[in-house]
């Protein structure tokens, strides 16, 4: 396949093979993590070779450092950008898309509460929540997406915490709500019939599942990367162009320093943190940004 076919729409349609092409590996990347969890019921066989232990602590490091968090991070920016394509689209034909979308929204809201039954680790919910900004994000100018996207990648929340607890050293926050969620969720998944699994996902399950991604950042992060893929759909960045490959070869060079930059503050500045409210923002900051 080449260049011009992968990335320019096809005569047939709007469709971007290459922005197909990545959400598939996104989403394989995904399921291939959530295979690692066993889908939350955290286990691995207790009688183990010594060197099987190793392979397999290993391999999880491995696949998490390359397709954690990055997966997820390329499926919701490419969602933003469907939303773009089918809101300009939609323009095209003289049509308003916002109000179609905010009824898909609450389709796919009631999608989640079903998928939510069987898995405990559904994030349609947030997606369908978060979705929302778009509607009003789709009149602002360029500059203004971009502002509201930085900001809410930054983690304004966390960074309050941190603030105040800079200015309070006897306020403690762990910033672990969810774990009083999540020890009887993983009990009836891994020991429960059918019927008590469908009622621990109900309750305890979706706690877990949605109180988690709140304190683990998504509830900004989702948003922002929403925003920026948008806003990469209205600068034509997944098309093939002079301008779209000068712009992401400036995206891996700067990706690459930032990664210089920040894996090391991921990784080494939480050791030096005594206080554990700072610690526990602080980690959800490294880690999302």
């Amino acid at each position: 396949m080449t260049t011009s076919t992968t990335l320019r729409p096809s005569s047939q349609g709007s469709r971007l093979a290459a922005v197909d092409a990545l959400r598939g590996f996104a989403l394989l990347a995904i399921i291939l993590l959530h295979n690692l969890e066993h889908y939350n019921i955290f286990y691995a066989p207790m009688q183990r070779p010594e060197w099987l232990q190793w392979l397999d602590a290993k391999t999880i490091q491995i696949i998490y450092f390359i397709f954690a968090g990055k997966a997820y991070a390329t499926f919701s920016l490419l969602f933003g950008f469907s939303f773009f394509i089918q809101l300009r689209n939609a323009r095209r034909r003289g049509c308003d898309f916002r109000m179609r979308f905010a009824w898909r929204m609450l389709l796919l809201l009631a999608f989640a509460e079903f998928h939510s039954l069987f898995y405990n680790g559904d994030i349609l919910t947030l997606y369908a929540v978060c979705g929302l900004i778009l509607i009003p994000a789709s009149s602002w100018k360029d500059r203004t997406v971009l502002l509201v996207g930085s900001f809410l990648m930054l983690q304004p929340w966390c960074w309050a915490k941190i603030i105040y607890a800079l200015f309070n050293p006897d306020y403690i926050d762990n910033n672990s709500l969810f774990m009083q969620y999540a020890a009887p969720a993983e009990v009836a998944g891994r020991t429960g019939d059918l019927l008590q699994t469908l009622a621990s996902n109900l309750t305890d399950g979706w706690l877990y599942s949605n109180v988690w991604q709140i304190e683990a950042g998504r509830l900004f992060q989702t948003p922002a990367l929403f925003l920026f893929g948008m806003w990469l759909g209205r600068k034509k960045f997944f098309e093939c162009s002079d301008s779209s490959r000068i712009f992401w070869k400036k995206a891996l060079f700067v990706a690459i320093i930032a990664s210089a930059i920040l894996y090391p503050l991921k990784e080494f500045v939480p050791q030096h943190l005594t206080n554990i409210t700072i610690l526990s923002y602080y980690s959800i900051i490294a880690g999302m940004i």
